[in-house]
């Protein structure tokens, strides 16, 4: 059976009326460049059923500078998910002013949420998850984060997530026994992915942007979940020079020049 993405599952609690993201999206950690590669299938709701859209959907993303990709709901009603993540304030530290990129993007993913749930009087959404990758040059080095949330819960003025998982590469490489030269994650939709990884132990051969591309062309492969994952796969290379397209895919914007 293929996951429920967030925004199926929110829907099923609310009957909202949603543009939806079927998604799986590919991310590789090394020293020198971080990969993403992302599907571009979108899913929309017909007679209160998922069916994919005619048009596709760029789903990476960029922010100060970062570049994000989101696995889960793109918009509900008028409320656009990426664009109150874009608008959300960049955080700070208390103590000396510092700059929290990656806390301010998982924050104001969290706030989109929230304020999806306050339009339609609802302060649990207990299946709800929230998947991210996030990259780019953090304290002067090359990062990337899997971050997942799940159980969105509003308390009065506060909001937070029941549970959270979260690894950040440099850090956390070799984590599950892999290679410490190199981070893989997927986040979506994913099943075939650890099907081809279980009975194929060189799954991860060859260079970072064929590897991660496969990884997404697994799913949209998969007679199940190509119904919500598909082509053109959209490919985005980081290095310290900045952000570099492979391929756009649908995706129409241009990376912002690098900081000087």
């Amino acid at each position: 059976m293929v996951p429920i993405p967030f925004g199926a599952r929110l829907l099923t609690a609310f009957c909202l009326s949603s543009s939806l993201f079927g998604t799986t999206i590919a991310g590789i950690w090394t020293e020198k460049q971080i990969t993403i590669a992302a599907d571009s299938r979108q899913m929309t709701v017909q007679g209160g059923r998922l069916v994919p859209s005619p048009n596709g959907a760029c789903k990476v993303y960029e922010v100060r500078h970062l570049i994000f990709a989101l696995a889960g709901l793109a918009q509900v009603d008028q409320i656009s998910i990426v664009d109150e993540i874009r608008d959300s304030v960049e955080l700070k530290e208390g103590g000396n002013g510092a700059k929290l990129p990656v806390d301010s993007l998982i924050v104001g993913s969290i706030a989109a949420v929230v304020k999806v749930l306050r339009a339609h009087s609802a302060t649990y959404a207990p299946d709800a998850t929230i998947q991210l990758l996030i990259a780019g040059m953090i304290d002067g080095k090359l990062q990337m984060y899997r971050v997942e949330m799940s159980g969105i819960m509003i308390y009065g003025d506060y909001s937070s997530a029941r549970s959270t998982r979260r690894y950040g590469y440099p850090e956390s490489r070799g984590h599950d026994d892999t290679d410490r030269n190199r981070g893989i994650e997927v986040i979506g939709i994913d099943d075939s992915v650890k099907r081809f990884q279980r009975v194929l132990p060189e799954w991860s051969k060859g260079d970072d942007i064929s590897v991660a591309r496969r990884l997404v062309s697994i799913e949209a492969s998969d007679t199940v979940a190509s119904q919500a994952v598909g082509a053109p796969i959209a490919t985005i290379v980081i290095d310290k020079k900045g952000a570099h397209w492979v391929d756009k895919g649908v995706c129409t914007w241009e990376p912002a020049p690098i900081r000087k």
